[in-house]
């Protein structure tokens, strides 16, 4: 058996024993109740997310609210309750109810011990977007193998009749994915990976005659630095409706997330949204029940350029001259590739000869919607 040596395994593995964890001492933590929810006008469940702060020095442990008792009413008087569909995550029955721009919608939760709500928010109507496009960037005068190729994508939005002045974006990527090795089967060597978006993407129009947002970028991608291009890839964008006052809290929340740089800089206050206590007026609330009607755009990217030759090569843990009689195949030890002369390329590492455990391996239905 020839194994494969890493140094910088080692150097990790020395540095790291030399590091001990520091928590810092924090007098008066308060137990404080945070409100994820978005109301919506399309057609699937509405969602609302409770949890409660936790002291920095706890990792890896949430805060779900369980058993909460939470409806949404609209102006005309009429509630819809949500059901708890896993610890702390509640939705709304899509079959029965879908929320309608013009309307005004409110949040009211109870969690036994405490009543919340929100005041009537409206929903307002949104303008489809213009277009979603790219421009393509090429460079080789770094002298670094493969030249650059780079997308900046880009959104443009317009509403004739001014009515919509604030905008938050959101996206969802899908790109697909092949594992660098040939010994796995299709079923795990070929997937989809989805990710959404977290950057805090909003724009103000209220000064403007005329609302009209022009090459609002959303995402830089390089060939250099991520694999999204390898093979073929999709934007879908939506844009939200939001009012005012949601504009400034998202405002709030994008200065103060670009202003932490880490533990020891100053933190400031929790930023509290739209929700209050019912039952303790003075009680801190965080997050933001958010009321928007959504228009969305779908791109596709499919690269014909050079890659960045991603191999894989932290994969390699071992080879072997063959697997008989090798005890852990395919379950402590994973079959990567087959080499003449080398003989079989394993790993310790399931990801690497799995792609299902990071992405899915059913293509998605509007994959070829670009060749229709």
């Amino acid at each position: 058996m020839k194994r494969v040596v890493v140094p910088l395994i080692s150097f990790l593995l020395m540095t790291a024993s030399c590091i001990t964890k520091f928590t810092p001492e924090i007098e008066g933590y308060e137990n404080i109740l945070v409100v994820e929810a978005l109301l919506t006008d399309e057609y699937h469940s509405n969602y609302v997310r409770l949890s409660y702060t936790r002291p920095v020095d706890v990792s890896g442990i949430s805060s779900p609210v369980r058993g909460a008792s939470i409806f949404i009413e609209d102006d005309l008087g009429r509630k819809k309750y949500l059901y708890e569909k896993r610890p702390g995550y509640y939705i709304t029955d899509s079959l029965n109810f879908q929320a309608v721009s013009g309307r005004s919608y409110k949040l009211s939760i109870s969690t036994g011990s405490s009543d919340y709500e929100t005041p009537f928010i409206e929903m307002l109507e949104v303008p489809g977007i213009d277009s979603v496009f790219w421009e393509f960037e090429y460079s080789d005068e770094d002298i670094i193998w493969p030249p650059l190729y780079a997308y900046q994508i880009y959104l443009n939005t317009y509403d004739p009749t001014n009515t919509c002045r604030h905008f938050r974006w959101t996206y969802e990527e899908v790109y697909e994915y092949h594992l660098p090795f040939h010994y796995p089967p299709d079923s795990k060597r070929i997937c989809w990976i989805t990710e959404r978006s977290t950057d805090i993407m909003i724009n103000n129009s209220s000064a403007l005659e005329e609302v009209y947002v022009d090459r609002m970028p959303l995402i830089y991608l390089d060939n250099r630095k991520s694999e999204k291009l390898r093979y073929k890839y999709s934007i879908n964008v939506k844009q939200h409706s939001i009012t005012a006052d949601e504009y400034l809290y998202w405002d709030r929340v994008k200065k103060i997330s670009g202003e932490i740089g880490g533990l020891y800089d100053p933190i400031p206050m929790p930023i509290e949204g739209n929700i209050y206590s019912t039952t303790d007026p003075s009680e801190s609330v965080l997050g933001y029940f958010s009321v928007s009607s959504v228009e969305s755009s779908r791109l596709f990217i499919q690269n014909d350029t050079i890659k960045m030759d991603f191999a894989g090569q932290y994969c390699i843990t071992d080879t072997l001259q063959t697997l008989d009689n090798i005890a852990g195949i395919g379950t402590h030890i994973f079959v990567l590739d087959e080499i003449d002369e080398v003989g079989f390329l394993v790993s310790i590492w399931e990801k690497c000869a799995d792609c299902t455990l990071f992405g899915s391996n059913i293509e998605p239905l509007f994959w070829n919607d670009d060749i229709k």
